[in-house]
């Protein structure tokens, strides 16, 4: 059995503080985190594609039997799979059971967390010394390959030359709440502050409609983008950062749609949501104004979309939200 240097024995010693209960590295458990293990945690590595299981467990297992830090398993994908699937219920019950909603592929994704600490400045003090840390096997770290700074182990091709650096990924640890402890607060979501934050750069956006009501025409999670001309190549960038995740393509589909709708003489508004982007069309000052059965029969008379715009089977009164 390796030993660890004295300055890396007294750090791991020195990182322990605070957390009293015994550690053990068994290879036949997986230390999946729960809520029991503290409300602060700190990530240390995280892994994604086919091999992401197998290192996210080695990883801990090592963090756990060389340091004898309490290093436990989050399995990311699974919640993000849990949270579309509560999606697509949500929006079928919302919007009626032929809503069809366009499930994304989610990559295995596992994060390394160590923990818990009592508090976030608990967890701050120790993240300094953990991030000093490094996975003693070289397929847990991430590799600079030739012309990146190197790094003091080296990976050696076949004539001996520098061809890649092993990097620790525990350099990019940061402070995270426990993703298993339940939030004390839940956001209302008909005035999430955050939805001036999502909305801001939206130009149609439903946050500007004086009126209490307003109808709901579509609503966008899939992946797949509805292009117009005049489509701003900023847009995606200003609203969710540079990238064609999910929900980037949802605010896209919705937009686009809103322009269409407006061209064709709807007063059409989008609201982008944390899950969602929903299109609706005027404002009115009841959620039973006989005026929404007007823009139903006009829509239905005066629009015509192909297979790949998916609007609501049955438009729905939508309360407007003040944030």
């Amino acid at each position: 059995m390796k030993r660890l240097p004295v300055a890396l024995a007294g750090l791991a010693c020195g990182l322990l503080a605070g957390l009293v209960w015994a550690i053990d590295a068994d290879p036949s458990k997986d230390y999946v985190i729960t809520p029991e293990a503290g409300p602060w945690m700190i990530c240390a590595a995280s892994y994604t594609g086919p091999e992401a299981a197998s290192k996210a467990h080695d990883l801990v297992l090592d963090l756990r039997r060389h340091y004898n830090l309490p290093a436990y398993v989050f399995n990311r994908s699974d919640k993000e799979r849990r949270e579309q699937q509560a999606e697509w219920e949500q929006m079928k019950k919302k919007y009626g059971p032929d809503f069809k909603y366009r499930t994304t592929r989610i990559q295995d994704q596992y994060a390394v967390l160590v923990g818990g600490y009592k508090d976030m400045n608990a967890a701050h003090k120790a993240l300094v010394d953990i991030k000093k840390l490094k996975p003693t096997d070289t397929r847990l770290m991430n590799v600079l390959f030739a012309g990146a700074a190197p790094a003091p182990e080296q990976a050696k091709d076949k004539k001996g030359d520098a061809a890649a650096s092993y990097v620790s990924p525990l350099m990019d640890a940061f402070v995270v709440r426990n993703p298993t402890v339940p939030q004390d607060r839940k956001p209302d979501k008909n005035n999430d502050p955050f939805l001036k934050t999502l909305n801001s750069d939206e130009e149609y956006s439903l946050l500007k409609c004086k009126e209490p009501w307003t109808l709901a025409v579509a609503a966008f999670q899939g992946t797949s983008v509805i292009q117009t001309q005049s489509t701003s190549s900023g847009f995606l960038g200003k609203l969710f950062g540079s990238g064609s995740d999910r929900l980037a393509a949802s605010a896209l589909n919705a937009h686009n749609l809103a322009e269409v709708l407006r061209k064709s003489g709807f007063d059409a508004y989008v609201l982008h949501t944390r899950n969602s982007s929903v299109v609706t069309i005027g404002g009115y000052p009841r959620s039973d104004d006989p005026r929404m059965k007007e823009v139903q029969q006009a829509m239905a008379s005066r629009l015509r979309f192909t297979g790949k715009v998916e609007m609501l089977p049955q438009p729905m009164p939508m309360e407007v939200p003040h944030p």
